[in-house]
């Protein structure tokens, strides 16, 4: 054993650290990662002085980081992730390590502060500090790093303003995460310089002041995150220039303005989330240049005038969600032509009410890509990507006309609600043949069709409310209609 030079032990059961590891003399790998092991990381582990890369991730060390693995000189990897119970604090010590390549101490309950001692690491290129409660301000001695490609903060309680020499210092950074901490003040104009660049995540933070015009020239950037911030400001048209990015996440803020043109050049986007400003204006028609795009978050702002025919383009869209601003006009008939790929629609405001105007306890909502249906007094939870679901929320927008057609090409369709609005004409026939629709409202329109006697096609349907149309003929009362209430046709003639 004391001619070992790689061991690996990883995703096994061992629940003990391996003693005889320590009389291997000349190993350089050692990956002892996803067990079950407790106690402390022995301080023996300075023994292995030949060692290069030391994987312990995924285990229940307990204690801290041993201040004695700053004594393996030729160290160049350290994982310690996912030992969330190991706490303490980051080892000055490993400021030593010269040698020191990726250090990954993520989600390992650390509550101190970053030594400045790490900044005598100047090899490092990968530094991994996320999920921990480090407190306190980005050390200056950090600015040493200069080789850094990837470095991940978020998930902590640091403070103060992103330091400047990190635009200046890390022009090698690839990826970038401060999420969900307590960053303040402006994002410094100096951000721009990062020209290599691909992925800045700075949300959750309470970021100020407007997005700078120099972001545009981050033409490498794929992931750009910066919601829930309090950025105000308008959009920069400059951002048209990051013709690579494929996710935009600028939700949560108090960003005015209207939506620049130039958001049409991002030909590369799958994900835009807007919702959440005070953005006024028309929504371009320059969107209709995104037809890659999968999920389109306009809501919970003030945008008005009529949907653009050129959405009709973007027909890969799953979610399609505009409600909430003060658009007009008439139901797209594209929508089920065109978008046929569409799982959930929605484009209504305001509160949703029953007959005696009390608000009604059902409805939808989205969070992080999964869609939550709220009705009958359950919760039930389905992923946006799911292709048998489909929820379509078109109530309350002052929709006049007829139903299209082609919305009940949709057959996926679960949820459907179009309720609330001046919709006329005969639909229900068409409406009848969707069978996997399990809630149906109709309700409060001028819809003048008739009341088939029998759904037998609708065996899923257990909320149905077409009361306050024009609707003619026989309640029905067989099948699955018995389980509706005679208040779901109240207001008809």
């Amino acid at each position: 054993m004391e001619s070992l030079i790689d061991l690996f032990l990883y995703d096994n059961s061992l629940m003990k650290f391996p003693s005889f590891i320590f009389g291997c003399k000349k190993l350089v790998y050692f990956d002892l990662s996803w067990n079950s092991i407790t106690g402390p990381i022995p301080v023996e582990i300075k023994k292995l002085i030949k060692l290069q890369e030391l994987i312990l991730s995924g285990n229940n060390f307990t204690g801290s980081v041993p201040h004695d693995v700053g004594l393996i000189s030729g160290l160049k990897a350290l994982h310690l992730s996912g030992n969330d119970i190991l706490g303490g604090p980051i080892p000055s010590s490993l400021g030593q390590l010269r040698a020191l390549e990726h250090l990954d101490l993520s989600t390992c309950g650390l509550n101190s502060g970053i030594p400045s001692q790490l900044g005598f690491c100047t090899n490092l290129k990968h530094l991994y500090l996320s999920g921990n409660n480090i407190k306190g301000s980005l050390p200056p001695s950090l600015a040493a790093l200069s080789r850094i490609f990837e470095f991940y903060i978020d998930g902590n309680i640091i403070i103060g303003a992103i330091p400047g020499w990190i635009f200046t210092n890390w022009t090698n950074l690839r990826s970038l995460s401060l999420r969900e901490n307590s960053f303040i003040e402006p994002i410094p104009p100096e951000s721009g310089l990062l020209k290599n660049l691909r992925w800045l995540e700075i949300s959750s933070n309470t970021f100020s002041g407007h997005i700078p015009l120099l972001i545009g020239n981050l033409t490498n950037l794929e992931i750009l995150n910066l919601f829930s911030n309090k950025l105000n400001g308008s959009l920069p048209s400059s951002i048209g220039n990051l013709c690579k990015l494929r996710y935009l996440f600028l939700s949560g803020n108090h960003l005015t303005g209207s939506i620049p043109n130039s958001i049409g050049d991002l030909v590369n986007l799958s994900v835009l989330d807007l919702a959440g400003n005070k953005l006024m204006g028309p929504i371009p028609t320059t969107l209709g240049n995104l037809t890659d795009l999968q999920y389109l978050d306009l809501s919970n702002n003030t945008l008005s005038g009529k949907i653009p025919p050129s959405l009709k383009n973007c027909s890969k869209l799953k979610l399609l969600n505009i409600g909430d601003n003060r658009l007009s006009g008439k139901i797209p008939s594209w929508i089920g032509k065109s978008i046929t790929s569409l799982h959930v629609l929605r484009l209504s405001h305001g509160d949703i009410y029953d007959v005696n105007g009390k608000k009604r306890a059902h409805g939808w909502f989205y969070s992080n890509g999964d869609v939550y249906i709220y009705a009958n007094g359950k919760m039930r939870e389905y992923n946006w990507f799911d292709s048998k679901v489909a929820c379509i929320d078109l109530s309350r927008y002052n929709f006049s006309g007829r139903v299209p057609e082609e919305l009940t090409r949709l057959s996926g369709l679960h949820f459907l609600n179009l309720s609330h609005n001046h919709l006329i004409g005969r639909i229900l026939e068409k409406i009848y043949k969707m069978k996997n629709l399990e809630w149906l409202d109709l309700s409060n329109n001028m819809l003048s069709d008739e009341i088939f006697p029998n759904m037998p096609s609708m065996t899923f349907l257990n909320t149905l409310n077409l009361s306050f149309n024009n609707l003619s003929g026989p309640i029905p009362y067989n099948g699955q209609t018995t389980t509706f209430k005679v208040s779901s046709y109240y207001g008809n003639p």
